[in-house]
């Protein structure tokens, strides 16, 4: 299975750091033809040495390049907590709805402080139990 998503990532990236692809390759400590096969979306979920590396080497925030390789990252662990399912019954909510934006923020804050993970919030709206 390709992944598309993944490859415009890495792509958009690479050019914007006016990188060959050997050259970010060599940066991500990956061969050039696993960056080749990555930018083809040939892999359907890469390693995570390998999404570390590029992401690093190509300025990529990690939770962007692990959501984009399919992996769960911690905006799924929320929806899947208040039962978000696409054309599905909404599972009982275990946060209130004024408070789920701030819930999800220490979230990701904590993550971050404990991990050392890179974030940009991404354009992601969370659908809404009352509709």
């Amino acid at each position: 299975m390709k992944n598309i998503e993944l490859a415009q990532l890495v792509v958009r990236h690479r050019l914007a750091a006016d990188l060959t692809q050997r050259q970010a390759a060599k940066a991500a400590g990956v061969d050039s033809h696993t960056m080749n096969k990555l930018e083809r979306g040939g892999y359907a979920s890469p390693s995570p040495k390998t999404l570390i590396g590029v992401a690093r080497a190509l300025n990529i925030p990690l939770l962007e390049i692990f959501r984009a390789a399919g992996y769960l990252t911690p905006y799924d662990v929320i929806d899947i907590v208040r039962g978000y399912e696409p054309d599905a019954e909404p599972a009982p909510v275990l946060i209130e709805a004024s408070s789920f934006d701030e819930e999800r923020n220490r979230y990701i804050e904590r993550l971050i402080e404990e991990h050392g993970l890179d974030y940009i919030e991404p354009d992601y709206e969370a659908p809404n139990p009352d509709h």
